[in-house]
C-alpha cells in the first residue's frame, strides 16, 4: 500500500465521525485496535472476506496481544513496534483463519487458510498520543478446504477402524506423504493422525452410550486398548474418564426421557 494511505488516516485521526465513515467504506478489510490491543471495530468488507456473520461476534472479545498464534507465525516483533507507534508491514502470512473462528466458537465448516499481506496503521492525536491502531489486510491466496485434504478426511471417516497410515491417507488424496503432511496441517492446524484419532474418540463416545457393553468392550469395539494411552487421551479430550463419560451422558438421556 502507498504511503499517502497512512497520511489520509492520520489526517482522520481526529474526527471520529470521518474516520469510521472512511474505514466502513474502504474495500480492503480493516480492523481497528484500542491501544491495549483491545478490537475496537471491523469494516464490513473484513466480516465479508472473513465470512465472520456479525461484528459482536469478534469486536471486544479479542485482543491481539494475547493472541498465542502470532507467536507461530514471527509477527509479534511487528505488532509490539506498531502499538508503539510505528507504521509496519508483514508479508505472505499464512493465517488459518478457522482457528480464529474455533476460539470464538463460530460455526466451522471447512479449513480456511488465507496467505496475508498485513499493513499496520497507528494512528496518533496532535499530542503525539496513540489513538488506535488500524490494520489492512490484503489477500493473496486462500485455500478453502482443498480436494486433497477433503479426500483424505473422507478416507479417514471411512477407515476409521483401520490401523492409521500416514502413507494410506495420502495415497487417497494422490499427494505425496511429505508434501500431504505438511498441507494437512496447514490447512487444519492439526496432524492427520491427531484427526484420525478424534474420529476414534467420537465414535468411542457413541459406543459408551451402549449399556449392553462395558467401557473395555466399547475401546475394544473402536480399535482401542481401555488400559493406559487411549483412555489418558479421552480424558484429554473430553475432561471426562470414560465412566465418568457414561454415567454423565447416561444421566442426561434419562433427564430428557423425564421431560418428555
Amino acid at each position: 500500500m502507498k504511503p499517502d494511505a497512512f497520511e489520509g488516516l492520520q489526517r482522520l485521526a481526529g474526527n471520529r465521525d470521518l474516520l469510521c465513515d472512511f474505514i466502513n467504506s474502504f474495500p480492503l478489510p480493516i480492523q481497528v485496535y484500542a491501544p491495549d490491543g483491545m478490537l475496537i471495530a471491523a469494516n464490513p468488507a473484513f466480516l465479508s472476506e472473513f465470512r465472520i456473520p456479525h461484528r459482536n461476534l469478534i469486536v471486544g472479545r479479542y485482543n491481539i496481544l494475547s493472541d498465542p498464534t502470532l507467536e507461530e507465525y514471527g509477527v509479534l516483533p511487528e505488532l509490539y513496534a506498531a502499538f508503539r507507534g510505528q507504521p509496519g508491514r508483514v508479508m505472505g502470512i499464512p493465517a488459518q483463519v478457522h482457528r480464529l473462528k474455533q476460539w470464538f466458537r463460530i460455526p466451522v465448516h471447512e479449513a480456511e487458510l488465507y496467505y496475508l499481506d498485513i499493513y499496520g496503521f497507528p494512528l496518533k492525536d496532535e499530542q503525539d498520543k496513540m489513538i488506535c491502531l488500524v490494520i489492512v489486510y490484503v489477500t493473496q491466496r486462500k485455500i478453502l478446504d482443498r480436494d486433497e485434504i477433503v479426500r483424505a478426511k473422507e478416507y479417514m471417516e471411512e477407515h476409521w477402524q483401520e490401523k492409521f497410515s500416514l502413507e494410506a491417507v495420502a495415497k487417497a488424496a494422490l499427494m505425496s506423504t511429505a508434501h500431504f503432511a505438511r498441507l494437512f496441517k496447514a490447512c487444519t492446524g492439526t496432524t492427520p493422525h491427531d484427526y484420525y484419532i478424534k474420529i476414534k474418540i467420537e465414535k468411542l463416545k457413541e459406543a459408551l452410550l451402549d449399556a449392553n457393553q462395558s467401557i473395555e468392550q466399547a475401546f475394544s469395539a473402536c480399535g482401542l486398548q481401555y488400559h493406559g494411552h487411549y483412555a489418558r487421551l479421552f480424558k484429554k479430550e473430553t475432561g471426562l474418564s470414560p465412566s465418568e463419560y457414561r454415567r454423565l451422558a447416561q444421566s442426561q438421556v434419562a433427564d430428557r426421557a423425564i421431560q418428555q
